[in-house]
């Protein structure tokens, strides 16, 4: 499975009480790592690498540059080097919907352009902006036009993880 990851998941990532911990001859530094380990999953990033650089300044430096090294040795991430932009008329009616972050159309954008077309967000703004309830509601108004007009998932961290765990 693919999926892109945004700042939210990141640091809710970075923030969950695993810790560093040795079990035989593995190390986990995040929930992920098992999977990303068994090639089950593999996260999606920008080849400029715009989204680690995002995922620094939400979640801060020395946490997520171990948890990014650590991924790259997995081999755990997928470089996508052409992002084309969002047809005019879908991001016209993103925006109507509330949907209009900088960086979270860059995330969308992204996952458009990914094989699987996958994205892990905690952030209302994926689901509906006006309705923050609306988190992990796959009929939310963002969440069903991404789904419908770009072929675009969006799954809660927990819906990735409880994917993952089946």
């Amino acid at each position: 499975m693919q999926t892109v990851i945004d700042s939210v998941c990141m640091n809710h990532l970075l923030r969950q009480p695993l810790g560093a911990r040795e079990s035989e001859q593995t190390i986990e530094l995040t929930c992920l790592d098992r999977h990303i380990r068994a090639g089950v999953l593999t996260i999606v990033i920008d080849a400029e690498g715009k989204v680690i650089s995002e995922w620094i300044d939400t979640c801060g430096d020395e946490d997520l540059k171990t948890v990014v090294s650590f991924w790259g040795e997995l081999n755990g991430f997928i470089h996508v080097e052409d992002i084309p932009a969002i047809n005019r008329d879908i991001g016209k009616k993103l925006r109507q919907l509330g949907f209009d972050g900088t960086f979270d159309k860059f995330l969308l954008r992204l996952a458009a352009a990914s094989t699987e077309k996958n994205i892990t967000s905690d952030d209302s703004d994926f689901w509906a902006p006006r309705q923050p309830r609306s988190r992990g509601d796959s009929s939310a108004v963002v969440c069903r036009c991404l789904r419908e007009d770009l072929g675009v998932t969006v799954m809660l961290l927990g819906q990735l993880i409880g994917v993952l765990n089946r």
